[in-house]
């Protein structure tokens, strides 16, 4: 994964599969969609099907705390997210084509039994 600053970043491609970065964290790998002057639309690659934040609450305290639920229901809709951080010293990890297609294949390899 290519280390980039907010402006670069911005001006990758829709489809980009990217994770913030700062020293000692890493987060989840995403999606982003559009940049919007210094903002842009990104989309999680795990979404839980939760319609607010006390649902979501709801769902992984149940999960977790009460073991009164065995499932996590996933949102596949193309749902959008807003970053809205503006921090200009953020930056970001990409994947570039090839790490791309390996983690296409890593997918599959797991869903197919193979790893």
């Amino acid at each position: 994964m290519k280390v980039v600053d907010r402006a670069t970043f911005l001006a990758q491609p829709r489809g980009t599969l990217f994770c913030k970065v700062r020293a000692c964290e890493v987060s989840p790998l995403q999606i982003k969609l559009d940049s919007l002057r210094n903002d842009f639309i990104y989309r999680d690659l795990i979404e839980l099907d939760a319609n607010n934040s006390t649902e979501f609450a709801d769902m992984t305290i149940a999960a977790c705390l009460d073991k009164t639920r065995d499932e996590l229901p996933l949102d596949w809709h193309v749902d959008m997210s807003r970053d809205g951080l503006f921090d200009a010293d953020q930056m970001f990890a990409i994947l570039d084509g090839d790490e791309g297609a390996r983690l296409v294949n890593m997918l599959s390899a797991a869903l197919g039994g193979a790893l």
